[in-house]
């Protein structure tokens, strides 16, 4: 079952490709459908450690959302907190610490905090402060990235 898990995921990003394609050209590059085709993207490229498109797309539909949609609305806030993950992937802690910080603290406000986003969002930003201090080949770190 696992290896068929990395096809399935070449499989979807194929399928988002051409889902914000065309969503792109019908709809707009900031249709609130286009924006979530995207995001869905950016995650199919993260969950194959490509990090790099994945954070460009993530940006591109952060600021998408945040000018058609609001700063605080949880799609936008849903995106900072993907584009922290993938920042934590690339080891850049203190960029993710500082969008979960600002994405928890909206989510608190907006959503509430039983909320399944904001409680992931926290458990996030629990991991990027303990992460930086565990050494690199500790089992602790690898938890917290799986």
């Amino acid at each position: 079952m696992l290896t068929r898990l990395p096809r399935k995921i070449i499989e979807a990003e194929a399928i988002y490709r051409r889902v914000a394609k065309i969503r792109n050209r019908t709809l707009g590059a900031e249709h609130p459908d286009t924006l979530g085709s995207v995001n869905n993207l950016a995650n199919a490229l993260l969950m194959q450690s490509q990090f790099i498109e994945a954070e460009t797309l993530f940006v591109e539909t952060l600021e998408g959302r945040r000018r058609t949609l609001g700063e605080d609305h949880p799609g936008t806030l849903a995106t900072m907190q993907n584009l922290a993950v993938c920042l934590m992937h690339q080891r850049r802690y203190a960029d993710a610490e500082l969008l979960l910080q600002k994405a928890l603290a909206s989510l608190r406000r907006v959503l509430g905090e039983e909320h399944p986003l904001t409680m992931t969002t926290a458990a996030n930003l629990r991991r990027v402060l303990i992460i930086p201090r565990c050494s690199i080949n500790a089992p602790l770190l690898r938890f917290f990235l799986v």
